[in-house]
């Protein structure tokens, strides 16, 4: 199999290990600053408080929940985090980086979120809000493509550790609004003071999260937001969950109209529907043979 050199983008076999183009390797070690955007709460207390990069004057660093005081050590070449015990700083326990995020708390409640200035449609419901959020400069479609530069730190989370002249970092991007961005069971909304966004959910390419920013890849167009106060690993993984409800929703319902098309194609020609539950005849001797 054959992946893409995150300093250069040449396909080079993964066994080879490295680039043999520019050398690089083709394993970026993880990076505790990396691992603190993905942690939208803490795996150990449920609280919904971003984990922290501790960097103490001896010792290594660590990532740290201000809420329950929990702290985890980075393995960068295993992929692993180890809690450490409060008080004594001895491992408590040891596990891959997935099994730890699969104990983060749902991105969202389901529950209905008031989205005051929308004009829901009928039976629409608002599921996220986010209430300061800014769009940034349009930038070259990326969905496609694996850019330069970039390393895939989780599953549609990405980081930077080298330039990319076609997709820029969206730090170097301007902001064109401000505004609070919605997602309802539909469709995905930016109201933003100088910039209207509306996008339905199933015409959405991909969700991704670069630096930190939340992308939304659309046909022929990729917009970039910048979140306040909130995790954009927390929204992709809501709109990817809302999303996938919705398709499954709707393929649902089209196979409901598909049955109920065959029925009414049945009944015009005269076919009478089969029931598999009837009891059986009883004979006139009573032994149950017709």
């Amino acid at each position: 199999m054959a992946v893409r050199c995150p300093s250069c983008a040449r396909l080079v076999p993964e066994e080879a290990g490295y680039c043999s183009r520019c050398g690089s390797s083709l394993a970026a070690p993880l990076r505790l600053s990396w691992l603190a955007r993905l942690f939208w709460s803490c795996p150990n207390c449920g609280s919904e408080t971003p984990l922290a990069v501790n960097q103490p004057f001896f010792g290594g660093a660590t990532l740290g929940c201000a809420a329950c005081g929990a702290s985890w050590r980075l393995d960068p070449e295993a992929r692993a985090l180890t809690q450490l015990d409060r008080d004594t700083r001895r491992p408590v326990e040891t596990g891959p980086l997935d099994a730890w995020l699969a104990r983060l708390t749902a991105p969202l409640s389901w529950r209905p979120i008031p989205a005051p200035h929308l004009l829901l449609q009928p039976g629409e419901t608002c599921l996220v809000r986010v209430e300061r959020a800014a769009m940034l400069a349009p930038r070259q479609p990326a969905g496609s493509r694996q850019p330069a530069g970039r390393v895939e730190v989780a599953p549609g989370v990405y980081e930077r550790i080298a330039a990319d002249p076609l997709g820029p970092s969206p730090r170097m991007l301007a902001t064109v609004a401000r505004g609070p961005l919605l997602v309802t069971d539909r469709r995905l909304v930016f109201m933003g003071d100088r910039k209207h966004v509306e996008a339905p959910l199933p015409r959405l390419d991909a969700v991704e999260v670069d630096e930190g920013f939340l992308l939304v890849h659309r046909p022929a167009r990729t917009d970039t937001f910048g979140l306040t106060d909130e995790s954009a690993v927390k929204v992709r993984a809501a709109i990817l969950a809302v999303r996938a409800r919705l398709l499954r929703e709707q393929a649902e319902a089209d196979s409901g109209a598909a049955n109920g098309a065959a029925w009414d194609a049945a009944g015009e020609v005269g076919a009478t529907p089969i029931s598999t539950s009837a009891a059986p005849i009883e004979a006139p001797d009573g032994s149950g043979r017709q």
